[in-house]
């Protein structure tokens, strides 16, 4: 799960138009994401706060009381809500903030949402609990986490060698040879790789080859004990509401790690090509270009697509890793998806 980012912004450094439908409203086109404002409440505001969708308060009498959702006003869509910086300066003075301290968060780009108290949305639905679940190996690392490109941009530079893919709308897999042990589990949870159950890990891993898969990799690159992890996501009927035609739960590669290190995901889809295990759908391998964010919105196996994933082809100097980051498409936002199962 990415990082909840609410930063603190001056609107004078964003684009805002008036509303083509509403003489009360305004836009502001805040990196990636359009913005409904109501005029009135900033015309002697130059900060505020940017408030992403799926964000919600934790406690009664938040500024954000209920959870944020996409919001279509006069024809136009706005993903987020910003709130006037008087408005956050009285609820800063309301809990007891000091002045010192409220002069401190008045910059742009501090992260508000512990003082505000604010989390993400979390879907209550008790979900599926695979009774097969055990104690994960410690070498059997969990995928990591993605963060939005809308809060860091610049990351990864226009003009670098990145691959974009789909993201797909499943549940996440990862399946390791550790010791010449194999391991299967969801993103959080282990599971008895003998298991006979019909979980979807234990159904994909067994039905699709994933341990023939993991096994020629480790041929293919002379490997003894170090581990080998293959992540990916699993799509189909049952899992997500985007089930891309899929009756039974099917199995996307997207990344695979050799003794800690990810490989060049151009390295990742060859081995899958070689070896017949479906990768996701690659819609870039090439420098990243600012068109290419408008690849966000489209369809995948004639399905909404829900976003994108954009890695670097190497490692960046600057940080050290290679950087991933996704960006939800426009359109998905806007859908009241209804999860069949939500998978811990």
């Amino acid at each position: 799960m990415s990082t909840l980012i609410c930063p603190v912004i001056k609107l004078s450094n964003y684009p805002i138009i008036k509303h083509p439908d509403a003489d009360s409203l305004s836009i502001v086109n805040y990196n990636v994401e359009a913005i409904i404002i109501k005029s009135e409440l900033f015309e002697n505001e130059d900060f505020g706060v940017f408030i992403p969708i799926d964000t919600i308060g934790k406690e009664e009498g938040s500024l954000v009381p209920r959870r944020i959702v996409p919001m279509k006003l006069r024809g136009v869509l706005s993903h987020g809500l910003i709130l006037p910086w008087g408005i956050v300066e009285e609820y800063f003075i309301k809990i007891g903030m000091s002045v010192k301290n409220i002069a401190y968060f008045k910059q742009e780009g501090i992260n508000v949402a512990g003082p505000l108290r604010l989390t993400k949305y979390q879907n209550t639905v008790k979900g599926y609990r695979n009774p097969d679940a055990i104690d994960s190996h410690e070498s059997f690392n969990r995928y990591i986490d993605i963060e939005h490109y809308r809060n860091h941009i610049g990351w990864i530079p226009f003009g670098s060698l990145v691959q974009i893919s789909a993201k797909l709308h499943g549940a996440n897999f990862r399946a390791g040879l550790i010791e010449n042990k194999l391991h299967v589990g969801s993103r959080n949870l282990s599971i008895n790789v003998k298991s006979e159950t019909s979980s979807i890990w234990s159904r994909c891993f067994r039905e699709q080859g994933i341990d023939l898969f993991l096994n020629d990799l480790k041929e293919h690159f002379n490997i003894i004990t170090e581990p080998i992890i293959v992540y990916g996501e699993v799509v189909g009927r049952g899992v997500q509401t985007l089930h891309y035609g899929f009756s039974e739960p099917y199995f996307f590669v997207f990344d695979i790690q050799i003794n800690g290190v990810f490989l060049h995901p151009g390295f990742t889809k060859g081995l899958c090509d070689l070896y017949e295990i479906d990768h996701v759908p690659i819609l870039k391998f090439g420098p990243f270009a600012k068109e290419d964010l408008e690849l966000r919105n489209g369809f995948d196996f004639g399905f909404l697509r829900e976003g994108i994933v954009i890695k670097q082809n190497e490692v960046d100097s600057r940080y050290g890793m290679r950087t991933t980051l996704k960006l939800i498409s426009a359109e998905y936002n806007t859908k009241e998806l209804k999860f069949d199962k939500i998978y811990e």
